[in-house]
C-alpha cells in the first residue's frame, strides 16, 4: 500500500510542478521574453523535442522542473557555445509578473482542486 501512496504523491507533486512552470512559461511568452527550455524533471531527458527554438523535455527524475529564461539570467545570456547573446532588456514589471506567475498558477490550481 505504501508504494501506491508514494506513486500518488510523486504524481501529484509532478503535476504541481508542471502547473507552476507552466505559469512562468505562459507569462514569459505572453510578455515577449525569450524561452530556451521548458523542462519537467531533472537529469537526462527521457523525451526531448525542439519546437520553434524552444526545447521541451521530460527529465528522468520527476522531482522538479524549470523554464530557462536567458533574459532573466543575471550572469548574462550565452548560447550553447558560450558566446554572449545580444537579447533585448526586460522591463522590471515584466520580470515581476513572470516570477510571480508560477505561484499564481499554483494558487489557481489549488482553488480548482478545492472545487
Amino acid at each position: 500500500m505504501f508504494i501506491v501512496y508514494a506513486i500518488g504523491v510523486i504524481l501529484l507533486f509532478s503535476v504541481t510542478i508542471f502547473v507552476h512552470e507552466l505559469g512562468h512559461y505562459l507569462a514569459a511568452r505572453l510578455l515577449g521574453l525569450v524561452v530556451d527550455v521548458f523542462s519537467i524533471g531533472f537529469g537526462p531527458a527521457i523525451v526531448k523535442k525542439t519546437i520553434g527554438g524552444i526545447v521541451y523535455k521530460v527529465g528522468c527524475l520527476p522531482v522538479g522542473g524549470y523554464v530557462a529564461l536567458p533574459q532573466l539570467d543575471p550572469g548574462g545570456a550565452e548560447d550553447a557555445d558560450g558566446n554572449k547573446r545580444n537579447l533585448p532588456a526586460v522591463r522590471p514589471w515584466k520580470k515581476i509578473i513572470v516570477a510571480g506567475a508560477g505561484a499564481g498558477f499554483n494558487i489557481l490550481f489549488a482553488i480548482l482542486l478545492a472545487y
